[in-house]
């Protein structure tokens, strides 16, 4: 429930004190005092930074290179710097009880368990040289957990290990992966060096085969895939990433060979060098102190800063220690749960950054005539606790760092855990040093990198070493990021099953594919503390796996019922999120028509401006005009955006737009109509028209300096070209002049499925016969067409149903994606164009997807797709 706290009245609230370690949420209530706070303008600074960036990124998860091994530039980002000689055996071929797919603190737990059920018939897979994960491939120097030691590092009981510190370095947290790999005699059971390449379900012997890299066939009865999360690390997709000729590498890994020193500091060899490091999250902002320490210039480039708080490490308390008891860790580790989820505790044991935060937002409980009077109080107490909080960290970085402008770039405004919360001492401190330099991008990113360095706000910033703390691939799909597909029963793989999202039984097992387990968060339980959830899921499949051979089961599997309506109930539960209030969730794009219009980016040489356009209803529809800087009276190309009818607005082609008003001697108008469920069939087709009809004018020609005489071209991607065929027949049927000289389709679609002429149908087969594409499939044809609303029979909206094609425009141009539903209906509209006289071009990319230079722009067939996307523009003009 998405409650408005500015517009709901609240009977007043008492001021408590700003910080209390008082568990007790029945006696307390978060500080609310208006006068500390003006939430008001909070609430829009938070809207203000929130719309910032997602106009600046729609292209959501889209916006990064995914790393490829084969790839000549790429590949090398994988490659693992801390083997010293690589393993040379002869292939594997072993039958196992249980196979073990990773190597991290997760993988050694479920081993651990295993065994302590008697299964010790084990064989684990780890593409590193070593135990640790996470922790084997992140040693950048400052490395260190940023959840404490005593929860975070598993098995500390069995060890009989206890931590140095509250926080522990990387070096110890590897170390203690090494330590249990030793103690529990698992490096005898591994395959290290190794990667699966497939996993295949075998029926009749209800066994899994794994292959792997080196050749090896392993059999196993069960699986755990647990490969974790934060090995693959991605890049940043920004335009000349190949070509920086200095040294670059991503910080999970890191070159010592190339700056000297450990993961804890005393980077020598960087006293010389002008560095960059891109990324302001969670590892960045451990790393940004030691290289500010060592580098003779650091320059730090940002889209959005992180929240700092105050960190607090120290040493372990011998006597502490000594009287811990038996159990004590999971004790410790419930009891951090509990705490963060809000429920009371006599005492906070862990008592940090992370408990506190949490107890604080947590509303208290209120008594009101009705639950949805409850919700609504306790959702405004949460937010003003929240805006309050976040006030002090604002305030936090006033205190620490010495240059005003530095210190304003450094504050966040958005809600505590838009992004994961930090807390560290030394980082904001950094900025004090007269070599660190940060180069904030107000939420845009880097704009370009080129062979000396990195473009940001229109300077280059040249550079020695560049250095990616970009993350890593948490959110892409498992075989993506695993790097191998699970083929289950009767054939069925995983990347099929999931191709619309993951669904589960609990998280951890699907239908389909037997004696199969996933360590993971999705539809499992969440905690900041990921060795504690995984232990908790792997202590399940232990028993599960026990029970199994105790029974002499062969195989089980969850059936299709139990696990619909698993994730019926998980969508269920979280519906809470869909608003997302006040936060940055990457990817989404709103309603285009609420968002504050913002200074534009400039470019040299061109002249960007935006204005509105009254459409029939008075709504003022926002148009961005982009020309060489001084021309006038250049022909017109108008360009409308693609996103299936509810998604996309100016920034979506902005690229494009730009690069063919720069190449091309036309000014190119792009339109951001209103979209759909909001607005549904015929509004954003009728802005686009009213567009049309207010350039049809004479005086507004003169306002815009273009002269439809030398050509006038309406075009589109997607349902941008949906809207450009309607318009084209609906200007011709009702006489509006000038005529258009030039029709653009790109990816466009042209008819629903369902109303496919009869004479047409074996001429449009690929609506059947890649049904399931990437980019765009016909089940997400069908959700578009859902929210859009339009009548399939409307020729507006299925405009190959218009009786004639004839006189629409001298020229048209077709840009055809091979693997792409849509891909004949493109095709069929070329030949009817073309039968009427007008002449064309098309140009099928086989084997593509819809609109590929979008979703990966960076791409060789992408990069030459614009060049012929100019040179044809230019040829529709001649």
């Amino acid at each position: 429930m998405a409650i408005d706290i500015l517009t709901q009245s609240s009977p007043s609230l008492t001021k408590t004190s700003q910080q209390s370690n008082s568990l007790n949420h029945e006696s307390e209530a978060p500080p609310t005092d208006r006068s500390i706070l003006d939430a008001v303008a909070l609430k829009a600074k938070y809207d203000a930074e929130r719309e910032k960036r997602l106009a600046a990124n729609t292209a959501g998860f889209a916006q990064y290179n995914l790393i490829d091994r084969e790839d000549p530039f790429f590949g090398k980002y994988l490659d693992d710097p801390y083997i010293e000689q690589k393993i040379v055996r002869d292939p594997v071929d072993q039958e196992t009880e249980v196979l073990i797919i990773g190597g991290g603190y997760s993988a050694q737990i479920a081993a651990v368990r295993l065994m302590e059920k008697d299964i010790t018939d084990i064989k684990l897979i780890e593409k590193g040289g070593d135990f640790g994960g996470t922790w084997y491939w992140n040693r950048y120097p400052g490395a260190q957990c940023d959840i404490e030691s005593y929860c975070y590092m598993p098995l500390l009981c069995e060890t009989g290990y206890m931590p140095s510190e509250k926080y522990a370095r990387s070096a110890e947290l590897f170390g203690h992966a090494q330590n249990i790999g030793r103690k529990f005699q698992l490096y005898e059971k591994t395959l290290f060096q190794t990667e699966v390449t497939s996993l295949e379900w075998n029926e009749p012997t209800s066994t899994w085969l794994a292959y792997t890299d080196r050749g090896d066939v392993i059999r196993a009865r069960f699986v755990i895939s647990a490969s974790g999360p934060m090995h693959k690390p991605k890049l940043p997709g920004v335009p000349g990433i190949k070509s920086f000729k200095g040294h670059s590498f991503h910080s999970s890994r890191w070159d010592y060979e190339y700056t000297g020193g450990d993961s804890s500091g005393n980077l020598q060899k960087l006293s010389n060098k002008r560095v960059g490091i891109i990324g302001t999250g969670a590892t960045a902002v451990q790393i940004v102190p030691k290289l500010g320490a060592w580098a003779k210039e650091l320059y730090v480039f940002q889209r959005t800063p992180s929240s700092i708080d105050v960190r607090n490490n120290r040493p372990t308390d011998p006597a502490w220690a000594q009287n811990l008891g038996e159990n004590w860790q999971q004790k410790r580790m419930v009891n951090f749960n509990n705490v963060i989820s809000g429920v009371h505790q006599d005492e906070d044991l862990v008592n940090d950054g992370w408990t506190n935060t949490f107890s604080r937002l947590a509303p208290a409980p209120v008594s009101e005539e009705t639950q949805e009077e409850a919700a609504m109080l306790a959702e405004q107490r949460r937010q003003l606790a929240d805006f309050e909080k976040m006030e002090e960290i604002r305030a936090r970085v006033d205190e620490i760092v010495k240059d005003k402008d530095t210190a304003s770039k450094l504050k966040p405004f958005y809600n505590q855990f838009c992004k994961r919360p930090c807390f560290h001492d030394e980082y904001l401190p950094t900025f004090n040093r007269p070599n660190v330099t940060l180069v904030d991008t107000d939420g845009l990113g880097v704009q370009q990198i080129t062979e000396k360095g990195v473009v940001a706000n229109g300077k280059e910033y040249e550079l020695d070493c560049l250095i990616y703390a970009t993350g890593f691939e948490l959110v892409t799909d498992f075989t993506q990021r695993s790097g191998y597909d699970l083929v289950g029963v009767d054939g069925l793989t995983l990347s099929k099953k999931w191709e619309d999202g993951p669904s589960t039984l609990h998280g951890y097992i699907t239908n389909g594919f037997p004696n199969h387990f996933f360590v993971q968060v999705i539809q499992s339980g969440q905690t900041p503390n990921l060795p504690h959830g995984a232990g908790e899921s792997i202590a399940h499949f232990a028993y599960l796996i026990s029970e199994a051979k105790k029974r002499g089961i062969k195989s089980f599997q969850p059936t299709q019922k139990a696990e619909d309506a698993w994730v019926d109930a998980v969508v269920e539960t979280n519906k809470e999120w869909d608003d997302f209030p006040n936060n940055l969730p990457a990817g989404t794009r709103i309603d285009p028509m609420n968002r504050d219009r913002l200074p534009i980016q400039p470019q040299e040489g061109l002249e960007i401006e935006e204005s509105d356009v009254t459409a029939r209803d008075e709504y003022p529809i926002r148009v961005r005009t982009y020309r060489k800087t001084g021309a006038s009276g250049l022909p017109l190309f108008i360009y409308i955006h693609g996103g299936g009818f509810v998604t996309g607005g100016l920034e979506t082609d902005d690229r494009y737009c730009r690069k063919i008003a720069a190449e091309v001697d036309v000014m190119v108008l792009s339109i951001e109509y209103r979209l759909a469920p909001e607005h549904k069939f015929p509004t954003g087709f009728e802005d686009c028209f009213d567009v049309v009809e207010w350039v049809g004018r004479p005086e507004s020609q003169e306002q815009l300096q273009v002269d439809l005489t030398k050509g006038y071209v309406l075009g589109g991607t997607s349902a941008g070209g949906n809207f450009t065929a309607g318009l084209a027949h609906l200007a011709r049927d009702q006489g509006i002049t000038p005529r258009l000289t030039g029709l653009v389709f790109l990816a466009s679609s042209f008819c629903h499925p369902e109303v496919r002429p009869a004479h047409y149908r074996d001429r449009i087969l690929s609506i059947d016969e890649v049904y399931d594409a990437p980019g765009l499939s016909r089940k997400s044809i069908e959700y578009f067409a859902e929210k859009y609303g339009a009548p399939f029979s409307d020729r507006r909206y299925s405009p190959l149903l218009f009786e004639s094609h004839a006189d629409l425009a001298k020229k048209a141009l077709f840009s055809v994606c091979g693997w792409d539903p849509r891909r004949d209906e493109a095709i069929l509209l070329e030949k009817l164009l073309q039968a009427e006289g007008v002449e064309t071009r098309i140009k099928v990319h086989p084997g593509l997807p819809h609109g590929f230079w979008t979703t990966c722009p960076l791409l060789p067939v992408s990069l030459s797709w614009e060049e012929e996307l100019v040179k044809n523009i230019r040829w529709i003009l001649e």
